[in-house]
């Protein structure tokens, strides 16, 4: 009897073991190693190209150029800041430039421009002082052109403010020996449609008090149009209580010239200006400059002038 029970187990386990699925295998996909790239390949850049400027202007860097001497009315080529040339009657013509310099930015470009003083000798005592600009360009300079200073005046000081050059120099009055220049003026100079402009001038009398005129309305560049009243001031009344109007269209040949009456109580005291000024004749766009000049009666040279410009609706 235990021999058949055993039997029986041995039947039943051997059934359940042939019922029981048999595993199954998973196989692993295939792969193919690709060898790691060690050199890892530049990241490409873009960089700006940067023209190169002046960092710092020396005088030094004009001594060696080709310039226009304006009085001798032709190009030269300096040498260590020097020319001259023998003539045939024996004299010598000189070209010098000045210790005296100005730097700064005249054309609002954010590049160093430079501001020269030229003296120049026909061959005889005169020795001719002239003003000029050497503007930045693309990196290399061209010179503007000159305005006369006066024949040896005294430089006192050169600088650039706001885009303009101002100097301070004694020049000749009509009384003047020509080896004591005893006018203390201060003339600045402005690049207009780019060109050296004399756009001001003070003068400081031997009782400190300043001979000027001050234009103070309408504002420098503001839009005009119709009539526009022309108001201003000065401290010292000029001679008959005329100043000189100057009037310069920039694209037409509307140009003119006329007296101008100030109100002053009195010989020597202050003035004010109050002109009323057309601008019918000019183009709409059109810049057009007012200036007002103090002429010396006993040369006919300005004494003060100030400037201003608008612009025509």
């Amino acid at each position: 009897m235990k021999r058949q029970n055993t039997l029986v187990v041995i039947a039943i386990m051997m059934l359940l073991s042939a019922c029981t699925a048999a595993p199954t295998t998973t196989l692993a996909p295939m792969s193919t190693t690709v060898p790691a790239n060690t050199e890892i390949p530049p990241i490409p850049t873009f960089t700006e190209t940067v023209i190169p400027q002046p960092t710092q202007m020396t005088l030094d860097q004009f001594r060696n150029k080709l310039i226009n001497a304006p009085e001798l009315k032709k190009d030269v080529q300096l040498t260590d800041g020097k020319w001259s040339e023998s003539q045939a009657d024996g004299s010598i013509q000189t070209v010098n430039l000045d210790e005296h310099f100005a730097i700064g930015d005249l054309n609002s470009d954010g590049v160093p421009d430079t501001a020269l003083l030229i003296a120049e000798s026909m061959g005889g005592t005169g020795v001719f002082y002239s003003i000029t600009a050497m503007v930045s360009e693309n990196g290399n300079y061209h010179q503007t052109n000159s305005k006369s200073v006066d024949d040896r005046p005294i430089i006192h000081s050169i600088q650039i403010v706001d885009g303009e050059i101002i100097l301070n120099v004694n020049i000749h009055g009509p009384n003047d020996a020509m080896v004591d220049p005893t006018l203390d003026v201060t003339k600045t100079y402005r690049l207009y449609n780019g060109k050296m402009t004399l756009w001001r001038q003070t003068q400081l009398l031997a009782d400190g008090k300043v001979r000027s005129i001050d234009i103070e309305s309408p504002a420098d560049y503001i839009e005009v149009s119709g009539e526009v009243v022309l108001r201003g001031s000065m401290p010292i009344a000029p001679f008959e209580n005329t100043l000189l109007l100057q009037i310069y269209g920039e694209y037409t040949m509307t140009n003119f010239t006329n007296s101008l009456m100030v109100t002053s109580a009195d010989a020597g005291m202050p003035a004010t200006i109050n002109t009323t000024i057309p601008f019918s004749m000019f183009k709409s766009g059109e810049l057009v400059r007012i200036q007002l000049v103090e002429v010396s009666m006993a040369d006919g040279s300005p004494m003060a002038i100030d400037t201003i410009v608008v612009k025509v609706k």
